[in-house]
């Protein structure tokens, strides 16, 4: 009986010290980081076995961390991430028309027989 309260306090002081973070990317390095800490046990017990394991054990652990953390990316940020990149190539598309529309005209321009038509 009391495992259970004492992991679910464990379990509660990892989600707050999670979400306490100053911003997103600390965030997800934080919620990754159990994930992290396996890696590191598992790469180092690789290491002791076979040496020649190791690179290959840590490779795949460091797949694993990453995976994590693009999983937690896409779910919390990219829609965020995605309406950012739409106001982006508005105001792009909004600098070029102004730019365009700021542009002289072909009619503006003088050209070589209006020149000679002058006295």
């Amino acid at each position: 009986m009391l495992v259970k309260e004492i992991s679910g306090l464990l379990l509660l002081g990892f989600i707050v010290w999670v979400f306490l973070a100053p911003n997103p990317d600390v965030r997800i390095d934080r919620a990754c980081a159990p994930v992290q800490w396996g890696g590191n046990v598992v790469t180092s017990l690789a290491a002791l076995s076979t040496p020649e394991l190791e690179l290959q054990v840590q490779t795949g652990m460091n797949k694993m961390t990453y995976g994590c953390e693009y999983s937690i990316w896409r779910l919390f940020y990219q829609a965020d991430y995605n309406k950012y990149l739409i106001a982006k190539a508005a105001a792009q598309a909004k600098a070029v028309g102004a730019a365009r529309s700021a542009a002289p005209t072909e009619s503006a321009v003088p050209t070589q027989s209006a020149a000679l038509a002058r006295p």
